[in-house]
């Protein structure tokens, strides 16, 4: 049976039945299950279908959603309730988020006029909130949704990604192990990129960062190299009072403390289209870095959710929690703005630094990074288990450690480097004197002087204060 034929079939099973399992599609049509998770995919696409955990429902498209003036004839006591309690969450200096939904309102008919900024997509959360004047009210703009009277669009996204929020309040229909649900793709869009900005979860603990403050205090040069894109890293350092330059996405950029773009090595875009086109046909999840996004497919991890199931039902000795956490981490960059596939871009006016490939089979993980090695115009790296990444040739963490120490005047005798993974060997090959993490690979510590602590046990600060003499015990 064709996959068109199948499709038809199991709208025609949901029209009798409301609900599917994946279980009963694959024996409906003797198929596996990563072939009918990929029918729910191509359904959901397609918008034929709302998928649950575990299978698939049709969606609300028989029971339409009222507008948004005729839901408000409808507020229960219940929502206004929970109005009263969001609103007396927030507080005066917060920054908060208010998307658009009837209990959302309520939230806002509720707010007290205090010292705080709201940020909204909503035109009656606007409008209520414009006569509490000492509000600052910050309107997303975008395409007007008429009916349910909220903005979406790429406009609406890009702006969100900009912020970071004290409380967010949403609105939806649902709530799973998944995550949220909502009736509409453009509002889930956004209500999506809310839960990105507001993750807060660094990676630097608070004795990394007393380190680098103590290490600026004696008038040394502290410097971030890292993979991640400038604006993230800007973001994981937001309060905490460390101003650095920032070697960005692999040696791609240089920004100074102040933010301003120093040096960049981007990607001949002829190149960049080829790889992510080669990526969709492959089916990877990848990521795109450029000047203030980081691009990445709609499906993309929908992709990596198949993958996993995929690896359990090849191996129950799997650590399928820990596949998942690793994915999780990747998802918790800023700055993600969602595409359909990389022909979105053709026409963008932007530099790409970084494409990044991500993928939990390890064959096809290894085909990609054959695919690559062997290219004279890029750079391919790995900065963990499941990925490869690519950038120009002349982009990489030792190259730009160059560039800045010739700009700072400082002899790469004179400089040290802090690494743990494949896509720090350029830096800590040159750097006057390396050491690996606790936690590298026995490939990387070879390549270092010495080797420090893990970073579970803050082995950046170990370093730091070796090289300056200074006991982290004594301070």
């Amino acid at each position: 049976m064709y996959q068109e034929e199948r499709l038809l079939a199991i709208l025609e099973f949901l029209k009798n039945n409301n609900r599917i399992t994946v279980e009963q599609i694959c024996e409906l049509f003797d198929i596996s299950r990563d072939t009918a998770r990929r029918d729910l995919v191509r359904l959901e696409e397609e918008k034929s279908i709302i998928r649950t955990r575990g299978g698939a429902i049709l969606p609300l498209a028989q029971n339409q959603v009222l507008s948004y003036s005729n839901r408000l004839k409808t507020v229960s006591k219940e929502k206004e309730l929970i109005g009263k309690k969001a609103a007396s969450l927030i507080s005066p200096s917060d920054k908060v988020i208010l998307d658009t939904s009837t209990t959302v309102q309520a939230c806002a008919e509720n707010l007290d006029n205090m010292d705080c900024t709201v940020i909204t997509n909503s035109i009656n959360q606007a409008e209520i909130l414009s006569t509490k004047q000492a509000l600052d009210i910050q309107l997303l703009g975008g395409t007007l949704q008429k009916e349910h009277r909220y903005l979406y669009g790429q406009s609406v996204i890009e702006k969100l990604s900009e912020y970071h929020v004290d409380k967010a309040f949403i609105g939806v229909v649902g709530i799973s192990e998944k995550g949220l649900t909502n009736a509409h793709e453009e509002d889930g869009e956004i209500k999506h990129l809310d839960g990105t900005t507001l993750n807060e979860e660094s990676k630097i603990s608070q004795q990394n960062l007393e380190a680098i403050k103590f290490a600026q205090n004696k008038g040394v040069e502290v410097v971030i190299a890292t993979g991640r894109a400038y604006f993230d890293v800007e973001d994981i350092f937001e309060n905490t009072g460390i101003k650095t330059w920032i070697i960005g996405a692999n040696g791609a950029t240089i920004h100074r403390p102040n933010g301003e773009l120093y040096h960049d090595i981007p990607l001949d875009k002829k190149d960049a289209f080829e790889i992510m086109s080669w990526l969709e046909e492959k089916e990877f999840y990848y990521e795109v870095f450029s000047n203030h996004s980081i691009y990445t497919p709609q499906s993309g991890r929908e992709l990596l959710a198949i993958e996993i199931d995929r690896a359990k039902s090849a191996n129950n000795a799997v650590q399928i929690e820990q596949l998942e956490k690793s994915a999780q981490i990747q998802f918790s960059q800023t700055g993600f703005s969602f595409i359909n596939s990389y022909k979105d871009l053709l026409e963008k006016d932007a530099d790409y630094y970084n494409i990044l490939a991500f993928t939990f089979d390890e064959e096809k993980l290894q085909m990609g990074r054959k695919k690559f090695s062997n290219r004279k115009d890029l750079t391919l790296v790995s900065s963990a288990k499941h990925n490869f990444e690519l950038e120009h040739k002349d982009a990489a963490k030792g190259n730009a450690l160059k560039v800045l120490a010739n700009k700072l005047a400082i002899n790469i005798a004179d400089t040290a480097a802090v690494g743990d993974s494949y896509n720090d060997l350029s830096m800590l090959r040159i750097a006057g004197r390396s050491a690996a993490m606790g936690n590298a690979e026995q490939e990387i510590k070879d390549s270092c002087h010495e080797v420090t602590l893990s970073n579970r046990d803050d082995g950046v600060a170990h370093f730091i204060y070796s090289l300056l003499n200074k006991s982290a015990s004594a301070r």
